[in-house]
């Protein structure tokens, strides 16, 4: 998750006295997830680690992009709407490629004074990743260019616990059974959470976006396996 990432605002035309308002500080954060079973063998690690070191559990990804803005439920329909819009989009121009994002990780890296990235997997950056990271950040209205990916890792990763410096495991203790870690994301999920340690248990999933081409039918006819 983006530590540091830019707050992005979004507006709606709906009437005040019409929004249901969300708690203070939310924010919906766009995460690449793993397919079976690399999910249930990362979300065992994740869950191991979390158990041995005393921090909180969380669902396996990748963010693309955090810290988006939202404080009623229309303004959180109306990002997940322009991002559905963007993605069918990418769909209908990619037709002849493959939907999904190959999510290889080169090393594990350890930063014990960032909490959200205590203990992380290092992912290669490839032009599909930053293709699509452009593509959310114009869906929802943010500058595609001279962004960068959170600080202090300034790298795209995906999280194997989230700690204080006190707490945060060694690299040694990242089971052997996560290598080589590789998957090919073929889904995209929008959560909505508030930012800070002692939110992460009460993360909620809000949407769900194949990246992967389907048919009128919808039979998926481009997402490999």
């Amino acid at each position: 998750m983006a530590s540091q990432m830019e707050t992005i605002s979004t507006t709606t035309t709906v009437s005040k006295h019409s929004q249901q308002q969300l708690p203070p500080n939310t924010r919906l954060s766009l995460w690449l997830v793993p397919p079976e079973p690399q999910r249930t063998t990362l979300q065992s690690e994740i869950d191991r680690l979390a158990k041995q070191y005393g921090g909180p559990t969380f669902p396996p990804h990748v963010t693309l992009m955090g810290r988006i803005e939202v404080t009623t439920l229309q303004e959180q329909q109306l990002v997940i709407d322009r991002l559905h819009s963007a993605i069918r989009r990418r769909q209908q121009q990619q037709q002849q490629q493959p939907g999904s994002i190959k999510c290889r990780f080169e090393s594990f890296l350890t930063f014990p004074q960032c909490w959200n990235q205590a203990l992380i997997a290092e992912m290669e950056q490839t032009p599909d990743l930053i293709e699509l990271c452009d593509l959310v950040r114009q869906a929802v209205g943010q500058t595609q260019s001279g962004w960068k990916f959170p600080s202090p890792s300034n790298v795209p990763h995906l999280s194997l616990f989230y700690g204080t410096e006190d707490s945060v495991p060694a690299i040694t203790d990242i089971s052997t059974v996560l290598l080589p870690l590789s998957f090919d994301a073929h889904k995209m999920e929008v959560y909505r959470l508030q930012t800070g340690l002692e939110y992460v248990p009460t993360w909620e999933r809000m949407a769900t976006i194949d990246l992967c081409y389907h048919d009128n039918d919808n039979s998926n006819i481009n997402c490999k396996k």
